[in-house]
């Protein structure tokens, strides 16, 4: 069907799982929707009240018809929010679609709310198999440790090599402040 599988024992074996692939050299995206901007949210619901004292729900939001699919694999979708400046990224747990309603597996952790910054805030769905759909996007079953990617024009089975990270982090500088051992002077080249 023009894509590729693999399976990744690691990911199979529930040793883990990764956010990023790079094929060929380059980044590829995380099978996502939609392919190009994003949805916004159709509106927040009640919920424990903020530092502003806004009563918004921390771990759901509305959404319109048709924005996230229905999936046998949900629990490998994550809604990605859009904040001011940064992103976030939630696991998805439950969807309603009848009520048109997504909730995630644990609330957000920032200071502010859903709708915080914009009230129509947007969003992205990715890693649901049903939004693998475009040239470079990938999706990892994170139960079969299936790894599936619709190659770009030019790339060959076989002469592509694809790099999935297995480290969570590369470097850890800790000093010990409270006993006066801080860490200084640090070049990484």
């Amino acid at each position: 069907g023009g894509r590729w599988s693999a399976v990744v024992p690691w990911v199979r074996d529930g040793k883990g799982a990764f956010r990023q692939l790079f094929v060929g050299g380059g980044r590829r995206t995380r099978a996502r929707s939609p392919d190009e901007g994003w949805h916004r949210i159709a509106g927040t619901l009640p919920g424990p009240r903020d530092a502003q004292g806004k009563e918004i729900a921390r771990d759901r939001f509305r959404f319109r018809p048709g924005d996230i699919p229905r999936s046998p694999r949900l629990e490998d979708g994550c809604v990605v929010l859009y904040h001011s400046w940064e992103t976030s990224i939630h696991p998805i747990a439950a969807l309603d679609e009848a009520a048109g309603i997504v909730r995630f597996a644990a609330p957000l952790k920032e200071w502010w709310t859903i709708a915080y910054w914009e009230k129509e805030q947007r969003y992205l769905v990715e890693n649901l198999p049903e939004v693998l759909d475009a040239p470079g996007e990938w999706y990892l079953d994170r139960e079969t440790g299936v790894l599936s990617y619709i190659p770009l024009a030019g790339e060959r089975p076989g002469e592509t090599e694809a790099v999935a990270p297995v480290l969570d982090e590369l470097v850890r500088i800790a000093g010990r402040p409270d006993e006066g051992r801080l860490v200084e002077r640090v070049v990484l080249r």
